[in-house]
């Protein structure tokens, strides 16, 4: 079974997200708060009832097709892929440039 990408994340390669970088001249304001490389919108649903998170992708953030699914997340912000060391959860949406990517400590959770 081949995956393939909603309409919405075509224009999410690593081009364009270069590309997004340098016009936003690497502005670390636009990159979401907490782990993940998306700001969450909410939940909302299809015309069948299929629950779906609606998100908003950091400009900087990427998949690169042309790669093996779990290998292809990339950072322009880094300008670094998932590729480079082997391992990585760019491919995930999990932040690895360290802005504003701070998670709660146990007891913020259990507050």
């Amino acid at each position: 079974m081949t995956a393939i990408s909603p309409p919405e994340l075509i224009k999410f390669n690593p081009a364009f997200a270069d590309a997004e970088y340098e016009r936003l001249g690497g502005d670390e304001a636009v990159i979401p708060d907490g782990p993940y490389c998306y700001t969450s919108l909410g939940w909302s649903t299809t015309d069948d009832g299929t629950p779906v998170l609606r998100t908003r992708l950091c400009p900087y953030w990427a998949l690169d097709e042309a790669r093996e699914h779990q290998d292809n997340g990339y950072c322009a912000k880094l300008k670094s892929g998932d590729w480079v060391d082997g391992w990585g959860l760019l491919w995930d949406q999990v932040k690895e440039c360290g802005i504003r990517d701070d998670i709660p400590d146990d007891e913020e959770w259990s507050a």
